[in-house]
Formats: structure tokens, C-alpha cells, sequence
């Protein structure tokens, strides 16, 4: 974990790659939950809390320690669900702190889940075009950005009892099935990132 006491992890040393991007945060609050160190993944969750905007979106990245992104890159919407997908494995890891943890990352959960009922309809549309891993202008949702918002959403109905998040993961479903036939969320559920060959790569989601 490349932290050295920040606040949240860094996708690297070298000068390009020393920023906070939420979705490396996400899958490191992740690992950090499922080795043991629940209160470390809630600490990163919470200080991306911080951060994020009153519609729910986040800035692509941010320079470590700060609410400050380094360019001029347009706020993304993967971190949305990815953060609040980890937020309910930081809750789960917790076991019997489960509950605390959950309280201190209710801001988040709150604002997450608005945001991805909002931007889909109720689950009933896909995602908003947003940049994903790839760093480039997208026109339309892509298979990543339908995977997070569906694992963020089936996560916010896990949290939260909500028979409208449960109803909106379930609806988002139908949106989130690329060519493969597999679901997006996969990617996500299996805590593994998906690479220029693997299913998940497909670039546009919704298209059938």
C-alpha cells in the first residue's frame, strides 16, 4: 500500500502517479478491510468522504493531504459506487464494529446512493459518460462506469435496507451486461481490475 501516512494511498512514488485517485483508494480500502485492518480502510474511506462533491461525483484525482486536483480533468463518476462499494466491505470487515464504522461513513453512503439513483433513473437508465481507468473523454457509459455504479448500488441497499437502493441495483442490472454476456460488476466483486484483455475492458456498456 503506497501510503506513508497520507491520508489515502497513492497510485505510485514517481511524480506522475503520486495522486489520490478514488478508485485505487476504493480497491485499497478494500484489501486493507479483507486482511484485518478495518479501521485503516475506514480511515481512507472517511478522508475520501471529505472530498467528495455535494452531487456525488469526485474529482479524477487529488494532490495527497488535499482537496485540491492537480489539472484541469473533469470530475469522474467510477468513485461514486467504487467508494461506496468499499464502504460496505470496511463495514463488513468490521464484524461487531460494524456499526460504528457504518455511522462514520454515513455521509458517504447518503450521498453515494442519491447520486446513483439520480444519475440512472432509479436503475432505470445507464450511467452518465465519465472517464474511467482509461483517462480519456468518453461519449457514452462504459462497461467499467456500469460496474461500479451497480456494485456501488447493490452496496448502498446492503447498507442502508432501502427497498428503492434494493429495487434501483436490481433495475441497473439490465444496463450493466456487455457482449460477454458476463455482468459488469464482476470486475468489481472479484476485487480484481479489469485489463486491456480481459471481458471487463469492453469500452461501451448498454449497447444491447
Amino acid at each position: 500500500m503506497l501510503d506513508d501516512d497520507l491520508p489515502a494511498p497513492v497510485a505510485g512514488w514517481t511524480a506522475n502517479w503520486r495522486y489520490v485517485w478514488p478508485r485505487d483508494a476504493a480497491f485499497c480500502a478494500v484489501a486493507l478491510a479483507r486482511i484485518g485492518a478495518a479501521d485503516r480502510a475506514a480511515d481512507v474511506l472517511a478522508h475520501l468522504q471529505d472530498l467528495q462533491q455535494a452531487d456525488g461525483w469526485f474529482e479524477a484525482r487529488y494532490v495527497p493531504g488535499t482537496d485540491r486536483a492537480p489539472d484541469r480533468r473533469a470530475p469522474q463518476f467510477d468513485g461514486t459506487g467504487s467508494l461506496l462499494w468499499a464502504g460496505a466491505e470496511a463495514v463488513a470487515a468490521a464484524g461487531a464494529g460494524g456499526g460504528a464504522v457504518a455511522d462514520r461513513l454515513a455521509p458517504l453512503v447518503t450521498t453515494s446512493l442519491a447520486a446513483l439513483h439520480h444519475a440512472t433513473s432509479g436503475g432505470t437508465a445507464p450511467p452518465p459518460a465519465s472517464p474511467d481507468y482509461w483517462e480519456v473523454r468518453e461519449g457514452a457509459a462504459t462497461l467499467w462506469g456500469a460496474g461500479a455504479t451497480l456494485a456501488g448500488s447493490r452496496a448502498g441497499a446492503e447498507l442502508t435496507g432501502s427497498t428503492g437502493a434494493e429495487e434501483s441495483a436490481r433495475s441497473s442490472r439490465t444496463c450493466s451486461r456487455g457482449p460477454s454476456g458476463a455482468a459488469a460488476g464482476g470486475a468489481i466483486a472479484t476485487a480484481a481490475a479489469p485489463t486491456p484483455h480481459s471481458p471487463c475492458s469492453t469500452r461501451r456498456a448498454c449497447t444491447t
